[in-house]
């Protein structure tokens, strides 16, 4: 009988150990954290590695702004020739707060509402941004000139700093099934 006892015992705290050594860390491994300040934004430039075959990049901001995450989208001037280099194009970027999570990990799927173009931060909170390319070279119907896909970051907030806010994000946020 004490036999089983100290079997019992030890396999518990086996099964303790093993689920204490797998917690927030590891959702932390493999994503970019940066302090988000009003000093200091998340800044993607002329990024278009979601659609390389795209006319142009997409450039997007992700800033603290009086006490609110405010998202900005830009312009970038086309990567084709076949696309007059002074042109200019737009990218929109939007945010929805996907709410409370455990971690970066745990935001999982793509909001369908709730976008806007600021937040108010929470810590432990999950949040999306889109970035929509505005240039409608799509209306064109010419598939070797288009305008990038929809991109997709996603943000943790970790907690708050004495100026702004420790994220983690990752991007582009592509939906695992």
């Amino acid at each position: 009988m004490k036999k089983r006892n100290i079997f019992g015992l030890f396999m518990a705290a086996a099964l303790t150990l093993f689920a204490t050594s797998c917690g927030k860390a590891d959702d932390r491994e493999g994503f970019a954290s940066m302090e988000l300040t009003p000093e200091n934004a998340l800044t993607i430039t002329e990024f278009m590695e979601h659609d390389a075959t795209a006319a142009y990049p997409m450039t997007l901001s992700i800033a603290l702004v009086d006490g609110q995450i405010v998202v900005r989208g830009g312009e970038c001037h086309p990567v084709l020739d076949q696309v007059p280099q002074q042109n200019t194009f737009a990218t929109e970027a939007t945010i929805a707060d996907y709410g409370k999570t455990g971690s970066l990990k745990s935001v999982k799927e793509i909001p369908t509402t709730g976008y806007t173009t600021s937040v108010a931060p929470q810590e432990e909170h999950g949040y999306v941004v889109k970035a929509v390319a505005k240039g409608n070279l799509n209306a064109y119907n010419n598939p070797a000139i288009h305008d990038p896909a929809d991109l997709y970051v996603r943000i943790y907030i970790e907690e708050a700093t004495e100026n702004g806010y420790t994220i983690r994000y990752q991007y582009p946020f592509v939906v695992e099934d």
